[in-house]
Order: structure tokens, then sequence, then C-alpha cells
């Protein structure tokens, strides 16, 4: 018995670009974090760089976006 590969009608990536933009990412899209980025000098003992400052910015605007109380259900979201 023959058997027939099908080939590949979009890829991976495609797929990706046809899914809606959700409202987080709409609204990340278009703030610039890196003038606030500057401002905040990360501190920590952990290594010499610190935490980058942008991630920790767009989690807290989420977390106030979704209106979600805590940190811990920050987390589990």
């Amino acid at each position: 018995m023959k058997y027939i590969r099908q080939e590949l009608l979009l890829s991976f990536e495609d797929l990706m670009e046809l899914q809606p933009e959700t409202k987080l990412e709409l609204i990340f899209k278009n703030i610039n974090f890196s003038e606030l980025a500057k401002n905040i000098a990360p501190k920590s003992n952990r290594d010499p760089n610190g935490y980058n400052p942008i991630p920790i910015i767009r989690v807290l605007l989420a977390q106030q976006i979704k209106k979600i109380p805590t940190k811990v259900n920050l987390v589990r979201n």
C-alpha cells in the first residue's frame, strides 16, 4: 500500500499570526516602557544586574487591568 504525504498548509508561525490579539497584547504593544524602566533601578542581591523591570511593570499593569486582587492570584493566572 502506498502512502501519500500531505504538505503543510500553514506553518506554526502562520497560525500564530492568525490568532486574534488579546486585550493585554493590544495595550502593551502601544506602550513604550523603556523610559519608565530607565528610572527604575533594579535592586537585587541575586545577581549584579538584578531583575528586568519591564516584565514586572507589565505584570503589575495586567493585575490592575484584569482586576486580580492579590499577587498570589496573579501567579495562579
